[in-house]
């Protein structure tokens, strides 16, 4: 579990090194108007196709376009309610905050992570577990976190 999640710090900070390069190189289209690219997002978001769903995250994430990946994340946590997206979201906007000014004690961000583990996602699991076991606070609910 650990190499898991020091393997995803390592690659989120690999891909933050080279974002620069990639924004320069890669069009904001050519992700977006793949057909193999395209026809992963259609079938992850019409049919729940997780598989789909992971290569097209894939696609964009190895580019650099997470931020824009985020629409189709949200709907996949949204629609199907898949950990793995819910996830992503959080890591998303987490990322971002730093360069659009999201605040990462946002209540929307904190929500995606705690449904990420309440689903059962590995990674939230992890990351929950930092963030209140560690510390001994009470992990509360995603409902309670947008009731706040």
């Amino acid at each position: 579990m650990k190499k898991i999640i020091i393997l995803n710090i390592l690659l989120l900070l690999i891909s933050c090194n080279k974002k620069e390069k990639t924004k320069e190189t890669t069009s904001p289209s050519s992700i977006k108007n793949s057909e193999t690219t395209d026809k992963y997002l259609n079938d992850a978001i019409l049919k729940g196709d997780t598989i789909a769903y992971i290569r097209a995250y894939k696609a964009y994430s190895i580019h650099g376009r997470d931020e824009e990946f985020l629409y189709y994340a949200i709907k996949m946590a949204e629609e199907h309610q898949y950990p793995f997206a819910y996830e992503n979201v959080y890591t998303i906007l987490s990322t971002i905050s730093d360069e659009k000014g999201y605040n990462k004690k946002s209540k929307i961000g904190e929500y995606y992570l705690l449904r990420a583990y309440e689903l059962g996602n590995a990674m939230a699991k992890e990351r929950i577990k930092w963030k209140y076991s560690d510390e001994n606070k009470k992990i509360p609910t995603s409902r309670s976190v947008l009731e706040n």
